[in-house]
């Protein structure tokens, strides 16, 4: 996979916070990537994307399912409870 596209849009999809989001990891934004570019990611290359970005992590011992601090609010968790759960 072109890592420029998936670090181009977690750039527009992703929003930073100062606290860790423990209520998504890794595997959500992977998700909402996929259902939005029709593009498939590793968890591996998102995880190593969001670090390059300068995302902090944790949950290493859930590897490769990592919580970065990010908000909720960013577009990429949007379209995955819109998309992927069926939320609104």
């Amino acid at each position: 996979m072109n890592n420029i596209f998936l670090v181009n849009w977690v750039s527009t999809n992703v929003i930073e916070r100062k606290t860790i989001n423990y209520d998504f990891d890794t595997s959500h934004i992977r998700l909402a990537f996929e259902k939005d570019t029709h593009k498939y990611a590793s968890n591996d290359e998102v995880n190593e994307v969001m670090r390059d970005l300068g995302y902090h992590s944790t949950g290493y011992d859930t590897e490769p399912y990592l919580n970065f601090n990010i908000s909720s609010e960013s577009p990429a968790l949007i379209i995955y409870r819109n998309e992927i759960l069926g939320s609104h």
